[in-house]
């Protein structure tokens, strides 16, 4: 089963035997280590176990754990079978318990708004701590891919929402990717920021003329080269 997951597969192997000698992962490293081996149905009983005992221990006992395995997960993003249903249902419930009480610190929204994919946590994150690096680059990945979104019909010469918008969340990106402190990430960042303004840019251009030709030859025209999303349409 290797050959088409092996990234996935290998890194629950790796996280289940790490976590093997520490103390309260056991259930843990269990439910990783079957997960490994495509053992659903004794991987979920050993999952089960382990948020059962989890729920037993303190509070702040509860989320520490929460963080490590919120951490764990985003840091391992190829492991995609680690965060079951019941595992993610569980964090979110730590950390919401959490979050309602207003601790002035940046984690538990900053993983509580990870796992939901709401903007206000990772925001509320920001608050408390501007150079939280998972919320400033998550924040910036989030209006990149909206405009992304916004411009993946450009093919077909059409634009989804307001161009205004888009640049304004193409601003919003570039001035969150300044704070990034990885220099690869923050290139990175920077380099899409400039590639969608680009895009914006001619297309702009293209949109007051007279579009005699589609967008994308138009591009050709003017010597202009895009990476252009292509859309997919099913029919029953």
């Amino acid at each position: 089963m290797y050959y088409w997951n092996k990234e996935n597969f290998e890194g629950l192997r790796h996280i289940g035997q790490t976590y093997a000698t520490r103390a309260g992962f056991a259930g843990f490293s269990q439910y990783c280590l079957l997960r490994e081996k495509g053992l659903k149905k004794p991987a979920f009983k050993a999952l089960d176990e382990f948020l059962a005992a989890t729920r037993s221990l303190e509070v702040t006992q509860q989320r520490a754990i929460t963080c490590e395995i919120a951490d764990l997960a985003f840091s391992h993003g190829d492991t995609h079978q680690l965060l079951s249903y019941a595992l993610t249902s569980f964090l979110r419930q730590v950390l919401r318990a959490w979050c309602d009480e207003g601790p002035a610190l940046a984690e538990p929204y900053r993983w509580l708004g990870k796992l939901t994919g709401e903007s206000a946590w990772l925001q509320a994150a920001l608050a408390h701590d501007p150079q939280d690096q998972v919320a400033l680059h998550q924040l910036a990945n989030d209006e990149l891919m909206q405009v992304d979104h916004m411009a993946h019909h450009l093919e077909e010469s059409v634009f989804l929402g307001d161009e205004a918008v888009a640049a304004i969340k193409l601003d919003r990106a570039a001035a969150l990717a300044v704070r990034i402190e990885s220099e690869q990430a923050r290139n990175y960042l920077n380099q899409e920021v400039r590639e969608l303004r680009e895009l914006l840019a001619a297309w702009n251009a293209y949109r007051v003329g007279e579009r005699t030709i589609e967008f994308v030859d138009w591009c050709d025209v003017q010597g202009l080269s895009f990476r252009f999303s292509t859309a997919f349409y099913y029919t029953n």
